[in-house]
């Protein structure tokens, strides 16, 4: 399957991979540089949400993002959201205008939720 067009990127950022070796950097394998943008996303009939990190993967641990970005269908931003706490996977409720939010790692009981305009 042929991807279509890319929302933020027009070009693949450097990706490292696993070498027996290591690397003489920050982190023993240099997978660990690889910097996670997006963890997750939702889609609605308005566009696409998208749970931006921006951060090397060696520093992830149990940290989460807490912006959300949002883009129409045609990748032209529109919106950015700062939650007040970190989540890891979220799903958008476009006719309440609220977004349904879960962090295993910090909330292990709970759905969080964050009311947008």
């Amino acid at each position: 399957m042929k991807p279509g067009n890319s929302v933020g990127m027009n070009t693949c950022p450097d990706f490292y991979l696993f070498t027996e070796s290591g690397s003489s950097g920050k982190y023993p394998y240099n997978v660990d540089n690889n910097i996670v943008y997006y963890e997750t996303l939702s889609s609605t009939s308005q566009g696409v949400y998208a749970l931006y990190f921006g951060m090397p993967w060696g520093e992830m641990g149990k940290r989460h993002s807490s912006q959300i970005e949002v883009y129409d269908w045609n990748g032209i931003p529109q919106k950015k959201f700062y939650c007040d706490k970190e989540i890891s996977d979220m799903v958008v409720d476009e006719e309440q205008k609220r977004i349904y939010c879960i962090n295993p790692d910090l909330y292990e009981d709970a759905i969080l939720f964050f009311d947008y305009e």
